[in-house]
């Protein structure tokens, strides 16, 4: 779907598409954003580069090819007797990160706390009924209980299996059973994991977008970055004087690990 260097075209068709199945493909990227992460874009604040996050979508994309594809996916979960019920997002900004790192948090522990707030948003399904919950392995992490506890501090979390390749857990919360299942390459194996990763990489890949054109305006013929360790420390620091003018630290674009 995406491969760096070859374009937004298959990820943003399928993104976009699955948006609309839901009621409606966004015509810009705030609309998204609000759509599948609706809290204000907190971490714009601060980072100019991110004043021009606003743009039309699609960003290369036809847009008749999303509504035909939005479309063809409405009719397709509805012969299966399934439908999308909504598209969650959490942004977690380099500056935001540090915070948590600097706080003592691992890298680990920050990357599940915003998979926590979206296991916290089940909550409003209705009580009675089976969840079931899908995750991709986050890293190289096995054991989830203690985590999955903070998430659901009144309940029980049971442990069904904790192995390489698999864990699962039912959670007794207050006459709702929950069962959360990780997976290593869970992607390949369930449609909501596929599309979240899917997602979340579409999300990123506009934002990153963004920075490479704000900062490619101040210095013209300044190559993009993908944002990834090697390239990104070429570019951190051909654009470092750029931030001591503005008087921006560094650590808001950049993690500390």
């Amino acid at each position: 779907l995406y491969a760096a260097g070859l374009g937004l075209a298959a990820l943003e068709l399928g993104v976009l598409a699955a948006v609309g199945a839901e009621g409606g493909a966004p015509a810009r990227v705030g609309e998204l954003l609000a759509a599948v992460a609706g809290d204000g874009a907190p971490w714009t604040v601060g980072c100019p580069w991110y004043d021009g996050l606003d743009r039309r979508l699609p960003r290369v994309a036809r847009l008749a090819e999303v509504e035909a594809l939005a479309e063809r996916l409405r009719r397709r979960l509805a012969r299966a007797g399934t439908r999308l019920v909504g598209l969650r997002a959490e942004v977690l900004e380099a500056a935001e990160l540090n915070g948590l790192l600097a706080a003592g948090a691992s890298k680990a522990d920050a990357a599940f706390g915003r998979v926590a707030r979206l296991l916290t948003g089940l909550a409003a399904i209705e009580r009675g009924q089976r969840l079931i919950v899908h995750l991709d392995r986050q890293g190289g992490r096995i054991r989830y209980r203690e985590p999955l506890a903070r998430v659901f501090p009144r309940a029980f979390v049971w442990i069904l299996e904790e192995a390489p390749a698999a864990s699962r857990y039912r959670i007794d919360d207050g006459g709702r059973e929950v069962e959360v299942r990780v997976a290593v390459g869970g992607d390949a194996a369930q449609l909501p994991v596929a599309l979240a990763s899917m997602l979340a990489k579409y999300l990123r890949e506009l934002h990153m977008e963004c920075l490479n054109e704000h900062f490619a305006r101040a210095l013209p013929g300044l190559e993009p970055t993908a944002g990834y360790p090697q390239d990104g420390r070429r570019f951190l620091a051909a654009v470092q004087p750029l931030l001591e003018a503005a008087g921006i630290p560094e650590r808001r674009l950049r993690r500390n690990r």
